[in-house]
């Protein structure tokens, strides 16, 4: 009933990777009743979650459409005066190939150092983003890296960002942190132009917002298909 009252020109299914077969049963499910157009799976951070992907795309035969996202190792080496860089991410990007090979061109007088940032999704995703439990997270992943000498610390995952004023006040002055989001935000633009679904003056509108030129109070109104006090709680965040 949906589809015919708001006739859209794409359906994309939103699935988790980390299901494995039931992702691919749903995208086959969710084809057959709807007819979609593209798959999109959410917790691609690893090589071993390629499985899914590849199913699912078989037994529907539409693709699987992602922005792919790689901790800005390159940037860190280049900026980094102590010959330093920190790069807190999930274990699946730290050991994915896509790192691994950008990792491995890095010049070899910069020492990356790695640490993985055990609760920061848990944290994000209750709404915790300060306070005497935030710290201690926090200060457990962070100063790892900090006692190598690292003056530059890379955030390898999307939840990281809203836990930055955090990392600050544990890091103290001096450390630089470089933030993923904005240059995912920009990809997703550039694919959604490419592709036809946003016009030229709504892909200019949207590269402002990538860049953080954000709207005081923007027309949106959030809808869920579970709770909605996560998905409230992260936009009143955003445009706080």
């Amino acid at each position: 009933r949906v589809k015919k009252a708001i006739k859209p020109h794409e359906i994309l299914l939103v699935v988790d990777a980390l299901t494995g077969q039931d992702a691919v049963n749903a995208a086959e499910g969710f084809n057959e009743k709807l007819g979609i157009d593209g798959i999109v799976m959410t917790k691609m951070d690893g090589d071993s979650r390629g499985g899914a992907a590849l199913s699912a795309k078989k037994v529907t035969g539409k693709p699987v459409k992602f922005i792919g996202m790689e901790p800005a190792v390159k940037p860190a080496a280049l900026g980094t005066v102590s010959g330093t860089i920190g790069v807190l991410a999930t274990a699946g990007t730290l050991k994915g190939s896509k790192y691994l090979k950008t990792k491995e061109s890095v010049d070899d007088h910069v020492n990356v150092v790695e640490h993985v940032g055990r609760g920061f999704v848990e944290l994000v995703e209750e709404g915790k983003f300060s306070g005497p439990e935030v710290e201690s997270v926090v200060s457990a992943s962070l100063k790892p890296l900090l006692e190598t000498g690292a003056d530059i610390i890379v955030l390898g995952c999307t939840h990281y960002p809203f836990l930055v004023d955090a990392m600050k006040d544990v890091a103290g002055p001096g450390i630089k942190f470089i933030d993923p989001a904005p240059a995912v935000a920009r990809q997703l633009v550039h694919v959604m132009a490419e592709t036809g679904l946003l016009t030229a003056a709504r892909a200019e509108e949207a590269f402002s917002r990538a860049d953080g030129d954000l709207p005081e109070s923007p027309d949106v109104q959030l809808v869920s298909s579970g709770e909605m006090m996560p998905l409230t709680r992260l936009y009143g965040l955003i445009y706080k």
